[in-house]
């Protein structure tokens, strides 16, 4: 095999020259991403901060049983903070952070309270009583509260355990509860309460929670607990308290995110902080009158908050695995947005998730008590058409609550909606139609439009009836009650939108095309709607009347239809735009079409008609592959957008699509410069990292000093500037490493980390920073071989992973990365599953793909995969045949693809290859790497061409072998890491001696087999006095073993039972130095020897039958099913041993032992 330093320079290459596979939206600066804090295999929950915020504790399994780790916020790095020896749980820090409690299942298997000193985890002790510890919470410094019961069967109850050098516990709360969390001051208590599931079960086995908490004053001893149930959806659970105590973060269910039918635990959580007033009497009244602020979207699936100081701290599940990440105190919305801001982010977010999350924030800040319920209303149907049937109910019960006359009545129809969904979801289960029928028919008496309190709750009810009759199959009467509801405008905008709904199911049904527009056009021209929602109707109406049509039809539809539109209405605008977007319907529409759509939005004032114009036109030039549009458009939006605005970040995030896209066009055209001044532009106007990144690329290949490179890329977005600067120092650093030596390596490795970590506030969510800063730590170990920079490399790797989300390109670059680095620390099926992942996304000629598809292909011959492996690498070196581009790395993956066969017993492929690979090596030059290469190969194509049948050809590559192995210059290169040359240099020996056997015998030479046979057992015991390696000793009993099968062919039995005997000497040596009760190598010989004894004409020098009935014994006590062939023929030699003929008891004389 080829020197692996190839593969070691490639390393890099997919990160720092391969940033082309990437090309997406950047964080922007809207809603906030929780930062992952733990990466690896398994998983990691229950974090905690430290009190310094420096360090986090936490829980993981990633080695089976559940163990308690510590990580360097700083450095990243892992480690075990203590070996407890069994499973542990529920790590809880201290206030003052000296001592750590945790629940362990040592020397309990139910649970048993220990506290640990810090930083250290030294001073184990626990409490020494016969209870069931479940939860604990520190009180204060010197004491916990404890959740535990005595018996499997018992209640449950709390203690107060006094933490000295012996703990101590007394009874603090006799109550069935779970999650306790106390107030910083001491004077509350607030906790879930559960009930029994099972009378006769104990609650820990068998318990239901409530759906709400519950507080309790702790220095008032005859204090009755008080509900505490919060105005939220769903079940409460996990409560904790702020470090301050002045909020109370909590977890709240209110999805039936798994569809079990029940809202409980088992479901995603959403992260809640409530204010909490502990000073005062009435604190949980106060908490439960507020409105809970909503930190996390459902989306992301997070408990546990622990908040420090600062941040907050939660375990998160994505993508099947839990992981601790960490966010800003007031969650992912900041608590300085305004209403403004949040009407502006609504209009960029696209997730159901992040909608419910931006309209709940914006229902907190909302005194008006007509939109306070308007606004319920509309988390209400967003739930509902999700079907989360009991969030849709609280927020309809909501409603009620508020007092609005304008809106009275809207709450009951909406109640109603909600129970006709769920039965019809009940229905889809298999719930019987009569019953249903029935309670539709109750549903349509209970909606009375003519004696609905308010206009717009007669309005939802004719809604509300139409959809009820179209479910019953009456679409006739569906129709005349969505035509009968009374639509004017007073009427509010979420009845509207809940009645365009309703027009847009019903007539697309219906096929009604006429209708659909009208309904568009009508709300368009509502003057209850803003102005953005009248365009957005009248776009709506507009795409209605051409959806379907061919372009000259649909061209002629909008100019009949603008003939009678109101001049400078929404309408009469929307008609006129669908004109010009329906002009593109090719992949490079005509020049004058281009024009006019430029001069007609040159011609628009009004930004939110400029932003629609530009959504619609590229929206459908990216459908028809028209990359030109897109440019055009993008390029003069953000020079319109007005800075520092969310239209601005609107603008940018297009732009920087589009220009990206044309750059990438121009880069695989080779059109180096003009793909360099669409990088550079996109950088200035935006400061996004990956044009940064291919900005700094084209610079260096094109032979600009880094000095330059950092002086010229830059961005005019002032608060990326800095940000973005270090970036830059710190890649174009990384991208020097491979030429360093190690001294100015190491410190180029520490100055690129110290650029990016003086940003790392504003680079930590941006993947691009993660990717780099993995990529310079995979350099650091593979020229340092370090661990942990290997560690710190693949916890980068995998957060940037985690922030690409669909991110095709980006996903294809990590992927291949992480395989990489697992590959070359040996992790191989680590490796494997990342690169199988990789492998199902598309390749590029160029060497980093080449770097990921030679690394899948070792992983899986190092898994045992060896046919697949072979085909790998097949497939590789055909991709590097196809591309002129991967010539220089042609040697590399012949010599990849030859070993890989060799080692799938493709001899005749392998053979081959090595073939095509000798004469390239012969012709570079001969260094030292020359010299080397050149050995190895025909070492390798000697034993493929053995085991293609060519022993002459084998014999040929090993007397150069053998000429080179003598050769000074060619010995010096024999060099490997962590080997004395020595040891190097005899093992490529021992290789050769053992091919030449095989030849030999093959050729029917037995003598010359013999001599390579003694040279090959002369090796291994020279190495065996150097190394003192019990493997050397079995290396020693098998060439024995087979000098004495060359014997017996030979027909020199003499000298075959003289090998034996010195065969079973030394595999008697290595079962004694092993302390094994059966070894193979022993059984072999025995095995052998037993066979030529049993012909009764050789003297073995020892007691075969004896030695086989010894081993035949232990076999039988070994019962192991791989040894059932030895003790069947053991059995057959000892039955024929029993009663020999004369000359066989003649030859069964022992002579001395030599």
């Amino acid at each position: 095999m080829l020197t692996p330093r190839g593969l070691c320079v490639l390393a890099l290459a997919v990160l720092v020259a391969g940033g082309a596979w990437a090309q997406d939206d950047e964080n922007d600066g809207g809603l906030r991403t929780p930062s992952r804090l733990t990466v690896g295999m398994g998983d990691h929950f229950l974090g905690q901060l430290t009190p310094d915020g420096h360090t986090l504790i936490f829980v993981s399994n990633r080695n089976i049983a559940t163990e308690i780790y510590a990580q360097d916020l700083e450095g990243g790095r892992e480690r075990r903070l203590f070996d407890e020896g069994a499973d542990v749980t529920w790590p809880r820090i201290s206030p003052d952070g000296r001592h750590l409690l945790y629940v362990s299942f040592r020397n309990q298997a139910s649970g048993q309270l220990c506290v640990r000193d810090l930083p250290g985890a030294e001073n184990r002790r626990c409490l020494e009583e016969e209870t069931s510890a479940l939860q604990a919470e520190w009180i204060d410094a010197s004491h916990v509260a404890l959740v535990s019961r005595a018996t499997i069967q018992g209640d449950l109850h709390l203690s107060r355990v006094t933490v000295e050098k012996k703990l101590s516990a007394k009874p603090l709360l006799e109550r069935n509860l779970t999650s306790p969390t106390l107030s910083p001051d001491g004077r509350w208590l607030v906790y879930v309460p559960v009930q029994r599931s099972v009378k006769q079960v104990g609650p820990g086995f068998a318990a239901r929670a409530s759906a709400h908490l519950e507080a309790l004053r702790l220095d008032r001893p005859e204090a009755a607990p008080i509900p505490l149930a919060l105005d939220l959806p769903g079940q409460t659970g996990q409560p904790v308290f702020s470090r301050d105590g002045r909020s109370l973060y909590v977890v709240q269910f209110f999805t039936d995110s798994n569809a079990d039918g029940v809202i409980d635990g088992g479901d995603s959580g959403v992260l809640f902080r409530v204010p909490f007033a502990s000073e005062r009497d009435d604190a949980p009244q106060l908490a439960a009158a507020s409105s809970p602020e909503q930190l996390t979207s459902v989306s992301w699936n997070c408990e546990y908050p622990a908040p420090s100081a600062e941040s907050l701290i939660a375990t998160c599940s994505r993508d099947g695995s839990l992981d601790v990440y960490q966010l800003p105190l007031d969650g992912q919305v900041p608590s300085a947005w305004d209403i403004a801001r949040l009407r502006e982010e609504l209009t960029m977010v696209g997730r159901r998730a992040d909608q419910l999350l931006l309209y709940r924030q914006r229902l907190l800040r909302e005194d008006r008590p007509k939109l306070r319920r308007l606004f319920m209303m509309r988390l209400s149907l967003l739930h509902l058409a999700f079907e989360d049937f009991h969030a849709a109910e609280f927020y309809a019960r909501g409603m009620r609550a508020v007092s609005d006359p304008d809106t009275a009545g809207l709450a009951e129809p909406l109640q109603l909606l909600i129970e006709h969904r769920r039965a019809m979801k009940d229905r889809d289960r298999g719930r019987m139609m009569d019953e249903l029928n029935e309670a539709e028919k109750r549903r349509l008496a209970a909606l009375e439009p003519a004696a609905a309190p308010s206009p717009p709750s007669a309005v939802f009810q004719h809604v509300v009836r139409s959809e009820l009759y179209e479910a019953a199959g009456n679409f006739t009467q569906a129709r005349q009650e969505l035509e009968a509801a009374q639509v004017t405008d007073t009427t509010p905008r979420a009845v509207l939108e809940a009645w365009y709904d309703r027009a847009d199911s019903l007539y697309r049904k219906l096929e009604d095309r006429e209708a659909l527009v009208e309904a568009g056009r009508r709300l368009s021209l509502s003057k209850v709607f803003p102005a953005d929602d009248q365009l957005d109707f009248a776009r709506a109406a507009v795409r209605a009347l051409y959806r379907g049509r061919p372009y000259a039809e649909a061209d002629a539809a909008m100019a009949q239809a603008l003939a009678s539109a109101p001049a400078g209405s929404a309408y009469a605008f929307a008609l006129e735009m669908g004109r010009h977007v329906n002009a593109l319907h090719e992949e490079r529409p005509p020049r004058e079409v281009r024009e006019a759509l430029l001069a007609f939005y040159r011609r628009q004032t009004d930004p939110l008609r400029r932003r629609a114009l530009v959504q619609d036109a590229v929206e459908r030039a990216s459908s028809l592959g028209a990359d030109g549009i897109q440019e055009a458009l993008a390029t003069v939006y953000v020079e319109d957008a007005p800075a520092n605005t969310e239209e601005r970040r609107r603008a940018e995030r297009l732009f920087r699509r589009a220009m990206m896209g044309r750059a990438y066009r121009r880069l695989a055209r080779e059109r180096m410069d003009d793909a360099r001044a669409d990088f550079d532009l996109v950088t200035q106007r935006t400061g996004s990292l990956e044009s940064a990144v291919e900005s700094m690329n084209l610079r260096l290949r094109a032979g600009v000093s880094p000095a330059v490179v950092e002086k010229e890329v830059t961005t005019s977005v002032a608060s990326k500037a800095g940000s973005l600067a270090s970036f830059v120092k710190a890649y174009l650093l990384a991208r020097q490493l491979p030429e360093l030596d190690d001294d100015a390596h190491a410190k180029a490795v520490e100055a690129a980390v110290k650029h990016l970590r003086a940003s790392w506030k504003d680079l930590k969510n941006q993947r691009a920073a993660h990717a780099l800063q993995g990529a310079i730590h995979h350099e650091d170990f593979l020229r340092s071989r370090n661990a942990a920079a290997a560690e710190r490399a693949n916890r980068h790797y995998l957060i940037a992973l985690d922030l690409v989300r669909n991110n095709v390109r980006y996903k294809a670059m990590i992927l291949g990365a992480l395989g990489l680095l697992h590959t070359q620390v040996g992790n191989f099926h680590i490796a494997l599953g990342h690169l199988d992942q990789r492998d199902k996304l598309p390749y590029v000629d160029n060497a980093a793909g080449l770097a990921v598809s030679l690394a899948r292909a070792r992983a899986l011959l190092h898994v045992g995969k060896a046919e697949e492996s072979a085909k790998a690498a097949d497939q590789t070196l055909a991709m590097v045949d196809a591309s002129p581009k991967l010539a220089p790395f042609v040697p590399l993956v012949v010599d990849r693809a030859a070993l890989y066969n060799l080692a799938a017993g493709k001899f005749e492929r392998a053979l081959a290859l090595y073939d095509r690979e000798l004469p390239l090596l012969e012709a570079a030059p001969r260094d030292t790497e020359g010299l080397r290469n050149r050995l190895v190969v025909r070492l390798a194509r000697g034993a493929a061409a053995l085991g293609a049948g060519l022993p002459r050809r084998t014999l040929e590559d090993l007397d150069d072998v053998d000429r080179d192995l003598a050769t000074p210059a060619v010995r010096e290169t024999l060099k490997w890491a962590h080997a004395s040359p020595e040891h190097a240099r005899r093992s490529y020996r021992l290789i050769a001696a053992g091919l030449r056997a095989n030849a030999e015998t093959k050729l029917g030479r037995l003598d010359a087999a013999a001599r390579a046979l003694e040279q090959r057992r002369a090796l291994f015991l020279e190495q065996f006095d150097e190394t003192d390696r019990d493997e050397d000793i079995g290396a020693v009993t098998l060439a024995e073993l087979r000098l004495a099968e060359n014997a017996v062919d030979r027909q020199d039995s003499a000298q075959a039972a003289r090998w034996l005997g010195m065969a079973i000497a030394h595999a008697d040596t290595l079962r004694e130095r092993t302390h094994t009760p059966v070894y193979s190598g022993q059984l072999d010989v025995l095995w052998f020897a037993a066979q030529l004894h049993s012909d009764g004409n050789t003297r073995m020098p020892f007691d075969v039958l004896g030695r086989v009935g010894q081993a035949h014994q232990s076999l039988v006590d070994q019962r192991t099913p791989s040894w059932r062939s030895y003790r069947a023929w053991f059995e057959i030699y000892l039955a024929l041993g029993a009663n020999p003929p004369a000359e066989v008891r003649d030859a069964q004389v022992t002579p001395a032992a030599p």
